[in-house]
């Protein structure tokens, strides 16, 4: 069982009970040719928010045969630079969550945030990353114009991945 501190906060039984099934997981996985990856979240009552507990996060999965699915987001939210953690963690990205922000816990509309798009799609890029990148909007716009909303995220990245 791990015993990680993670903020203020020490989780050893939650550790046990996510991370100790993950031996035999990965391998029925693995049989079945699925590929799996973990995606953090910025929930106040996440395991893994912030860059101490992406730490703790990357030293249990390193070891496994478990990517990772970095939330753009979340990470961002979490008070870290999505890019730099993409960058020291390349090798384990089998998975990628696109969401903008404005502030903390503030979603916006893509594009319409603070989070650097262009320079995280040229890095993926630049990198030979081939794989999955899911926009997701939890804006306050979507709630109430979720088609609309769907479309303009779309022009959006299409206009960032054919530049």
């Amino acid at each position: 069982m791990y015993n990680l501190k993670f903020g203020c906060q020490s989780y050893p039984w939650k550790m046990g009970k996510h991370f100790g099934q993950l031996p035999r997981m990965l391998k029925v996985a693995a049989e079945a040719g699925i590929v799996c990856c973990f995606h953090p979240n910025s929930a106040k009552n996440s395991l893994f928010r912030t860059e101490e507990d992406y730490e703790a996060m990357f030293e249990l999965i390193q070891p496994t045969a478990i990517g990772w699915a970095p939330d753009v987001g979340h990470i961002e939210n979490g008070g870290m630079s999505a890019i730099e953690q993409m960058k020291a963690h390349r090798d384990l990205i089998r998975h990628v969550h696109f969401k903008d922000r404005i502030a903390q816990n503030e979603w916006a509309v893509m594009g319409e945030g603070k989070i650097d798009y262009p320079a995280i799609i040229q890095y993926l890029a630049e990198t030979g990353y081939l794989g999955w990148i899911m926009v997701e909007d939890e804006s306050p716009r979507a709630e109430t114009d979720s088609d609309g909303v769907v479309a303009e995220d779309g022009k959006y990245m299409c206009r960032q991945i054919h530049r």
